[in-house]
């Protein structure tokens, strides 16, 4: 049974944000998630600027970030849900029930097509109609350099002083090493590199994805200040003095690539991986945790490794894969939705949406996917008058839950999406 009060919730925009909402909402992110001090400090300091906060009381809160996504070649704000938390006394009260209803409600007005978010457990989201949208491939590999461990080991039994052991590990790592890919930091880079680098990572993404975050400076410098609040950075690969792509890199638990980048497989995907177990060596990660391996949360650039029939390439083997959904989504206005959508096929749809939450998009729609999409609600004068009236039709509409829709329609959707917060 659901005992909130309604008067208690609470939207609060970034302009109206209160010192006192801050102490509110970083006690409750606490409470709730296993973030590090340092995470938690940027969250609230750099990406919590942006955020438009729902909370209920100081018991339960949600936060709607918004990411400038390309979606079809058309940039468009895209909300994010995170930070979905009650404090463990007031849970199984309807708190968040209230928040979600009222996020779909504000997302509706501001004309959303959809929200994302990615789930602690797709149970508590299916009830709300939202899909699972985005599938990753994850693994661990571990390197044929693993031995490199040994040699640190050995050279600190061997008495060697700090500066000696840099010298000699150095003169044998690069002995070990033939690769001529090397990895730096993006802080590193010239005003003008970084520049060339922003444009080669968007022309990339906008060739292969219809759906993505728009990769610019203010994706990347904000990308760079989260990963070294993990430990990490953002960082390039580069060959011959060109950028070749770029590695989210954190080290929290144990060296981790967030997300990993490649302009041209050409090179060979191995070798890629190689330059960054040589990087993770030379931060001293792999010292630090005891372990040669590098865990990898997304593959898509990377996933030629993964379909090695005997599971090693290029002498590193894979001790870990897993495929598992990352990301769910939700369909908020039905007219924006489908208007985002551009096809080279044309295709009619008669559908009878059913929405439990959001009331506008229950009813009959006809739909015309093409270059430019249309979407209109039925009615006996506006079908006679449709421009893309199907005589075949016979008046018979398909039923859907609203998610069912969003499922379906989502499916033609090609996603890069691989945003924490």
């Amino acid at each position: 049974m659901s005992r909130y009060d309604k008067a208690k919730v609470k939207i609060i925009k970034p302009c109206e944000r209160t010192k006192k909402l801050e102490e509110v909402c970083r006690r409750l992110w606490k409470n709730n998630f296993d973030d590090s001090t340092e995470y938690i400090s940027f969250y609230f300091s750099d990406r919590w600027k942006e955020s438009t906060t729902i909370i209920y009381g100081e018991e339960s809160m949600l936060h709607l970030n918004p990411y400038r996504m390309q979606l079809f070649g058309s940039e468009k704000t895209i909300y994010y849900i995170v930070g979905v938390c009650t404090d463990k006394a007031y849970r199984h009260r309807g708190y968040m029930d209230a928040l979600l209803r009222e996020s779909f409600r504000y997302l509706y007005e501001k004309d959303a097509p959809f929200v994302y978010l990615m789930p602690a457990d797709e149970k508590i989201y299916l009830p709300y109609d939202f899909t699972n949208v985005y599938t990753v491939n994850s693994f661990e590999i571990v390197s044929r350099n693993g031995e490199r461990k040994n040699i640190d080991n050995k050279l600190l039994a061997a008495g060697y002083d700090k500066i000696a052991q840099n010298e000699i590990k150095a003169a044998v790592y690069a002995e070990m090493s033939s690769n001529e890919i090397e990895v730096i930091g993006y802080a590193e880079l010239s005003e003008k590199q970084k520049s060339e680098f922003i444009i080669r990572s968007e022309k990339i993404m906008s060739e292969i994805f219809d759906c993505y975050v728009k990769r610019d400076e203010f994706y990347f410098e904000q990308k760079n200040r989260e990963m070294k609040a993990c430990g990490g950075e953002l960082a390039v690969f580069v060959k011959a003095g060109k950028i070749t792509g770029y590695v989210m890199y954190i080290c929290e638990d144990n060296p981790e690539a967030v997300e990993t980048v490649i302009f041209d497989e050409r090179d060979g995907t191995e070798k890629y991986i190689d330059a960054l177990f040589e990087y993770s060596y030379r931060k001293g990660d792999m010292q630090k945790k005891g372990i040669s391996k590098l865990k990898f949360d997304e593959s898509y650039f990377v996933d030629k490794i993964l379909n090695d029939e005997r599971n090693v390439k290029g002498g590193q083997k894979i001790l870990k894969r897993q495929t598992f959904e990352l990301l769910m989504a939700r369909v908020i206005n039905i007219k924006s939705f489908v208007k985002m959508f551009t096809t080279e096929c044309e295709e009619n749809m008669y559908v009878e949406i059913e929405d439990d939450f959001i009331e506008e998009n229950n009813g009959k729609w006809n739909i015309h996917l093409g270059r430019k999409s249309m979407v209109t609600e039925y009615s006996e004068k506006n079908d006679t008058q449709s421009d893309f009236c199907d005589e075949n039709r016979n008046d018979k509409y398909k039923k859907m839950t609203i998610s069912q829709f969003g499922e379906h329609m989502l499916q033609k959707n090609k996603f890069y999406l691989n945003e924490m917060v």
